[in-house]
């Protein structure tokens, strides 16, 4: 008799286990392959809101500078994961978190970005912002308070 008659009178109908087995297999190969680059989406997503958060950080404390006619600072404070903005009499003006994994690293500037009461950077220099696979490279400039962001 013909198998597919033998089914259809017996009412069986579906995988067979090596069949089952074979798409266990191609699932158990391609879900760590989805589970790594969700995880490197998330890294990049948590630097590049880090990085768009000290840029705002940076303009906000330049404005602050020039409309209160006073020195503010920017630091980067790697035992406390924040940054902190403070103004020429200490108290502190804004305090953002350095989210886990990323680090702030000096590069020929320090960890401590001033501005004066004409909004202009104290120091000219670099500055790095990293992850594990992603990193951004602040400059400053001398002159207005010029700077700008680099992914490299």
């Amino acid at each position: 008799m013909d198998q597919r008659l033998i089914k259809e009178k017996h009412g069986q109908s579906g995988y067979t286990l090596i069949e089952l087995m074979i798409v266990m297999t191609i699932m158990l190969s391609v879900f760590p392959l989805i589970f790594l680059a969700v995880s490197d989406i998330r890294e990049h997503q948590t630097l590049d809101q880090f990085e768009s958060n000290v840029e705002q950080l940076l303009y906000a404390a330049q404005m602050t500078a020039l409309s209160e006619e006073h020195y503010i600072t920017i630091m980067f404070d790697q035992q406390d994961h924040s940054v902190d903005v403070s103004s020429v009499y200490g108290h502190t003006i804004e305090r953002i978190a350095i989210p886990e994994g990323v680090t702030v690293m000096a590069g020929s500037h320090t960890l401590t970005v001033r501005f004066n009461r004409q909004g202009d950077i104290d120091r000219a220099g670099t500055l790095f912002i990293s992850s594990q696979h992603y990193r951004y490279k602040f400059t400053f400039l001398l002159g207005q308070g010029r700077f700008y962001v680099e992914a490299k």
